[in-house]
């Protein structure tokens, strides 16, 4: 069985500072106490991007710092709030093709991530040639594939999230469909929402953040809140997955429950 710990939206500024009052690096470095004392069996955290607040260097400096503690590797791409070449300058393992993708086979499933990334642009795209890619990888695995990015793929219903969405998504879609038996899921970030829906007949998982969270405005406007931080553990065996919603703090323990 292979373990994910799927986590997203770090907001990491790397000078102190506290978008909307809260402290990136602080949560970063509580998701990676808790990878170290409950999970250090997963086989890998997979980082769906936004990994910075304001791309700038220091950023990126402090997010080695942090996740070379864990005892758990990391795979990581890039959101709308990074650079692509800061980030490969410093996490080259984690790019392919010239893109902050990556491919990686596990005991009973392939981990791919792609690189959604549109510079100067809120919302994401892929390009011919990460297409390319992508379907090359596609066409070489021989066993399940959890697919990973930054940008949703499938509308949530929500205008305000929806104008920034994955462009293109009909041409990933194609580049998709041959491979469907394949397909385990795609899971992303970006909304700062856990959502679940289906979307050309693949699951689709949308994960919160670690830092500020969006309201639903389904009828209103979307309003950023404090919320819950969170992270998703992810359980794959025998081509079946099914998925863990965790808060990043948990509440007092009122009874230990043998097992």
């Amino acid at each position: 069985m292979a373990v994910l710990l799927h986590v997203t939206d770090l907001h990491l500024t790397g000078d102190g500072s506290q978008p909307y009052g809260l402290c990136p690096r602080e949560r970063l470095e509580r998701f990676v106490a808790r990878v170290n004392d409950e999970f250090a069996y997963a086989d890998a955290v997979v980082c769906t991007g936004d990994l910075t607040h304001a791309a700038q260097p220091a950023s990126y400096d402090e997010l080695q710092a942090c996740i070379a503690r864990s005892s758990v590797p990391w795979q990581i791409t890039i959101g709308n709030h990074d650079s692509r070449p800061m980030f490969l300058e410093r996490f080259a393992a984690h790019g392919q093709g010239g893109f902050a993708q990556s491919y990686l086979k596990l005991a009973g499933v392939d981990l791919c991530l792609l690189d959604t990334h549109l510079e100067d642009s809120s919302g994401g795209t892929i390009c011919e040639a990460r297409l390319a890619w992508l379907n090359e990888r596609l066409a070489d695995a021989t066993q399940p594939v959890a697919l990973f990015m930054h940008h949703h793929p499938s509308p949530l219903g929500i205008r305000a999230v929806d104008a920034i969405a994955l462009q293109r998504a009909d041409e990933l879609a194609a580049v998709l469909a041959p491979h469907r038996h394949r397909l385990l899921f795609i899971g992303h970030g970006h909304t700062h929402r856990t959502s679940f829906g289906q979307w050309q007949g693949i699951p689709v998982i949308g994960q919160r953040s670690l830092v500020h969270q969006a309201s639903l405005g389904l009828r209103r406007s979307v309003r950023l809140v404090t919320g819950t931080p969170a992270f998703s553990v992810i359980e794959i065996d025998a081509g079946a997955f099914r998925v863990h919603h965790e808060d990043l703090d948990l509440g007092p323990v009122l009874e230990r429950a043998a097992h």
